[in-house]
């Protein structure tokens, strides 16, 4: 799996089952409906790959995290924003794609408020085993 169809599986995912509010996806123009309607962010970030197995086929395997930031509007408490990173977290939170990807346990981290909004942030360590 490359790295392309690795992105295009973990959108997918979240595509598939997040109707809660818009996504903004990396390096794709969003702009917010107003100040007021919530909205996540999607990164996805990529670690140092590795050799796991000898031999031919080898086995590689390619770390990465799920990082899902969470915006609300300000001064409306943290329970919107909770409710959507347990939601998001259960999207994710041990599943294993066909296409290679196992994720692992998520982490929710308040951020607090960035450029007129609240934030939570979910991120979900993955692997990605390929062989080659």
């Amino acid at each position: 799996m490359s790295y392309e169809a690795e992105r295009a599986s973990i959108e997918g995912r979240l595509s598939t089952n997040w109707k809660t509010t818009p996504i903004r996806f990396e390096n794709v123009a969003y702009t917010p409906a107003s100040t007021t309607t919530a909205f996540i962010e999607l990164a996805i970030v990529n670690g140092a790959s590795r050799q796991i197995s000898l031999g031919t086929p080898a086995l590689y395997r390619h770390p990465g995290v799920i990082s899902i930031n969470i915006r609300t509007r300000l001064q409306i408490g943290s329970s919107t924003g909770k409710k959507h990173a347990d939601t998001i977290a259960g999207i994710f939170r041990g599943k294993e794609f066909a296409t290679g990807i196992t994720c692992k346990a998520p982490r929710i981290t308040r951020i607090g408020e960035v450029e007129g909004w609240f934030v939570y942030n979910v991120s979900i360590p993955f692997d990605r085993d390929e062989v080659f």
